[in-house]
């Protein structure tokens, strides 16, 4: 849920104004600077390839480091600016209209985005993949316990050795000898995930999907959550158990079990990989290794 990080982001924004209200005794500084820590902290991501024209290479340890340091820099020169500068009527106004604007346009975003926006209704295409898979039900003991592993973007055996010189069958060698099938020449069905996951999990092409005009992953991921090949399991009185993804159209939430890390959601995830967080190995890896640990049910 996105409710624990927005309460984050407000509390922060309260201390760091108080904080400088302190320093400068003036509001309308102390709400600027405060403002201006908290949206180039969030907003850092968009500023990132600008960096690249300092002669670095992207995604590189030395990249993500000098990043950091021109990021302070610059956030270090205009709070300076706003700390000499003794009239802020003007540049507060101006910050306030383009604060709405972004809020409004965040608005729009987001409503138009709404899966009630869909004029495809996403259990009526997943009725038709559900009605397409028929078995007879077999007996106990030939109901085996199922574990459906996709790895989005992970490649073959001979992917990796022939474009990368990784021998990966150690790993595909244990899963064989744990009686695993292994797809060894498998090719996706799409070129995107929400696509290729909800073709994986209905067991189908996603013809039916053309002409719907939809961009969105909110179609996609609902064939996703509620899909074929879960239905027909527990038709077959199979207890159904998901692991939680990083996005929502990519978790299979129609189930008996959903296993999500605590207070963790797509927003939030989305939220630190634009931040500066993102650029900082230590704090990175301390945080999303934190949130990872210990799984909570949801049922």
């Amino acid at each position: 849920m996105a409710i624990p990080s927005i309460v984050a982001i407000l509390v922060t924004s309260l201390l760091l104004a108080l904080l400088f209200w302190l320093i400068f005794k003036n509001i309308i500084k102390a709400g600027i600077c405060s403002s201006l820590i908290i949206f180039s902290f969030l907003t850092y991501q968009y500023f990132r390839p600008v960096f690249s024209f300092f002669g670095l290479k992207n995604n590189s340890i030395v990249f993500d480091s000098t990043a950091c340091v021109i990021w302070l820099v610059i956030l270090t020169f205009f709070l300076f600016l706003v700390w000499k500068t003794k009239k802020l009527d003007v540049w507060n106004y101006l910050l306030n209209i383009t604060s709405l604007i972004l809020l409004t346009s965040f608005l729009i975003s987001l409503i138009s985005s709404s899966p009630s926006n869909n004029k495809v209704d996403p259990k009526k295409i997943s009725s038709y993949y559900q009605n397409q898979i028929k078995a007879t039900k077999p007996t106990t003991a030939e109901m085996p316990d199922i574990y459906y592993m996709i790895l989005d973007g992970y490649g073959r055996n001979d992917i990796l050795n022939s474009k990368f010189h990784y021998d990966n069958s150690q790993f595909t060698n244990f899963l064989k000898k744990q009686r695993f099938f292994v797809a060894d020449k498998a090719t996706s069905n799409y070129g995107q995930t929400a696509l290729s996951l909800s073709s994986a999990m209905n067991l189908d092409y996603l013809d039916t999907l053309d002409g719907t005009k939809n961009t969105s992953h909110s179609l996609a991921g609902a064939l996703v959550g509620n899909s074929a090949l879960i239905n027909h399991l527990e038709k077959l009185d199979y207890r159904t158990i998901s692991f939680s993804t990083d996005y929502e159209f990519a978790t299979v939430t129609d189930v008996d079990e959903n296993k999500t890390p605590a207070y963790w959601s797509e927003f939030n995830q989305v939220m630190l990989n634009r931040s500066t967080i993102s650029d900082i190995p230590f704090l990175k890896k301390y945080i999303f290794g934190w949130l990872s640990v210990g799984q909570r049910s949801k049922k």
